[in-house]
């Protein structure tokens, strides 16, 4: 345990488990679409790859952008998979969607070791607004453990706060 007596992910043992973590990947993109400044991705990848080497099926949600509710190429994560994929030098599974099949299939068929990356939770009305359906519906569609990493916080919690972990933060390596 941390000083503030609090678990953090390296508390758990991960090895076997599909773990959500809730990451800050709203990051800004220039003019032709391509991630301009990766700096919040970059705060992630320790706990990332923490979970990756003890054996962990992760499982990366996040938001970009507000697309109100709706599915917007715009606010796609895809280059943000495409990003992880060639910083951890494999292959980051992007589902098309949140609670769907495609969300589903993957984590289910995840290898220990294995990243899977959710596509915009602000595609779905439920996470604007705060209710607990779209929390439910990642619990009911999976068995997890869940973390937050640690950056900027909103108020909103996707897991319920029983299952939150926080990840500490780390200094460039």
């Amino acid at each position: 345990m941390n000083a503030l007596n609090k678990k953090t992910v390296e508390d758990i043992d991960v090895k076997g488990k599909r773990v959500l973590v809730r990451c800050d990947f709203n990051v800004p993109f220039d003019s032709d679409g391509n991630i301009s400044d990766p700096k919040r991705i970059d705060e992630a990848m320790k706990t990332i790859c923490y979970l990756r080497d003890h054996g962990a099926k992760v499982i990366l949600c996040s938001h970009l952008g507000r697309p109100k509710g709706e599915f917007n190429p715009k606010y796609s994560l895809a280059p943000v998979g495409d990003y992880l994929s060639k910083k951890l030098g494999t292959e980051v599974r992007m589902a098309k969607d949140v609670i769907g099949e495609s969300a589903k299939s993957i984590a289910a068929n995840l290898k220990d070791g294995e990243v899977e990356l959710l596509e915009n939770v602000r595609f779905h009305k439920e996470e604007e607004k705060t209710t607990p359906l779209l929390r439910k519906s990642l619990l009911l569609s999976r068995r997890f453990t869940s973390t937050t990493h640690s950056g900027p916080r909103t108020g909103r919690t996707l897991p319920p706060r029983a299952w939150r972990i926080t990840c500490p933060p780390y200094a460039d390596t």
